[in-house]
């Protein structure tokens, strides 16, 4: 679009322009605003903002520019239209999930180019099961290639859309904009949409969770062929992991082996901690190999062993490397840090602490030699 510079200001190493006649759109509605270029034959420059007066910030990137001169403003289009298929998905999903739990609220969306979230409210039950029938349903709806109509109407005429969604206390306009999905969908919105719905292509629920209480963030992406392939490439490694034929029994499988994960770390909390105490000169040192505990839970079996003038020395066998902590007494000269740091230097682990408290990791190998040097440094 050819346009003439009306205003021009630099901030900081930005210019903020104002033009006679703009083609980029200002954040609303829950999409960001327009991005694009403006150039003449000696200047580019990049649009980054839209402000809320029309004017637009702008960072150089070559050449100046100065009041009443001739410009071309284009903006990204690409963008433009990602942007567009996501307002126009969220539309829908939103709709799609009120439909399906006949109660929600839409408390606010973010829109991205290559992933949006809704944030909805509703003391419904609502999990994977009501997102799944309502994106089967959204996707139903861009199958039939509805109309995606624009409607201007006075604040009087809103009353004939049924089930409009629309906040008139935040629009500062006597006219309202109201956008139809055909025999779908009805709400008051400032942003770009398609004008079918088979234009958006698809849409996939990619991430659900919680966001306070009876509130939730829905996350998705349309035009997903890519991400479906890479959730089947999944599907097919975890069912040969898992050893399953079937798909359907992924689900239960992963199930079964988190209560038997949940059930052996149990089990392992509630195991005893067999220490042994000997004296190394005027200290206490007690230690204990362990198999399978927690570090959390470690920790706080060994605390529990912490008297005057002890050293508590636990080593705690896992599927990778062992783990070694160390706990000194505060009436101590001794450095629970630097006595880790010893075992990490001489047997090529690695770890870090505190003067009463410090881990760290080390090859299996060594694991018989551990508590015998840890003995000779509180002997120095």
């Amino acid at each position: 679009m050819e346009s003439k510079i009306v205003k021009l200001k630099k901030e900081n190493n930005d210019l903020v322009i104002r033009l006679d006649r703009s083609p980029f759109r200002e954040a609303g509605g829950g999409q960001p605003c327009d991005t694009g270029t403006i150039t003449t034959d000696s200047f580019k420059g990049k649009v980054m903002d839209v402000l809320e007066d029309g004017s637009i910030k702008v960072k150089v990137v070559e050449g100046s520019l100065s009041e009443g001169e001739d410009v071309i403003a284009e903006i990204d289009e690409g963008r433009r239209k990602r942007l567009t298929r996501m307002h126009t998905a969220e539309h829908m999903l939103f709709k799609a999930i009120h439909k399906t739990l006949g109660e929600a609220e839409l408390e606010k969306i973010q829109l991205g180019e290559e992933e949006s979230s809704v944030f909805i409210s509703t003391e419904k039950n609502f999990g994977w099961e009501q997102l799944f029938e309502a994106e089967k349903k959204v996707n139903e709806i861009i199958k039939e290639d509805k109309e995606v109509l624009v409607h201007e109407v006075g604040k009087d005429e809103v009353v004939k859309f049924k089930d409009l969604r629309i906040k008139l206390d935040k629009i500062k306009t006597d006219k309202v904009r109201v956008i139809e999905v055909k025999d779908f969908d009805f709400s008051a919105c400032s942003g770009t949409h398609c004008s079918t719905t088979s234009e958006v292509g698809n849409v996939l629920v990619t991430h659900f969770r919680g966001a306070g209480k009876n509130s939730y963030e829905i996350k998705f992406k349309v035009d997903i062929a890519q991400d479906l392939y890479e959730a089947a490439k999944t599907v097919r490694l975890a069912k040969t992991i898992l050893g399953v034929e079937d798909s359907k029994k992924i689900v239960q499988t992963l199930q079964n082996l988190k209560n038997d994960f949940e059930r052996y770390k149990k089990q392992a909390r509630q195991q005893k901690l067999e220490a042994t105490p000997e004296k190394v000169g005027e200290i206490n040192f007690v230690h204990a190999l362990c198999e399978d505990f927690e570090a959390k839970e470690l920790v706080s079996k060994a605390s529990e062993l912490v008297k005057e003038k002890t050293v508590v020395c636990l080593v705690n066998k896992t599927e990778k490397n062992p783990q070694l902590i160390v706990l000194v007494s505060k009436d101590l000269s001794l450095d629970a840090s630097q006595i880790i740091k010893h075992i990490a230097e001489k047997f090529g682990g690695r770890g870090g602490g505190k003067k009463d408290f410090a881990m760290a990791s080390f090859e299996g190998k060594h694991l018989p030699k551990i508590f015998e040097e840890v003995k000779m440094v509180i002997k120095k």
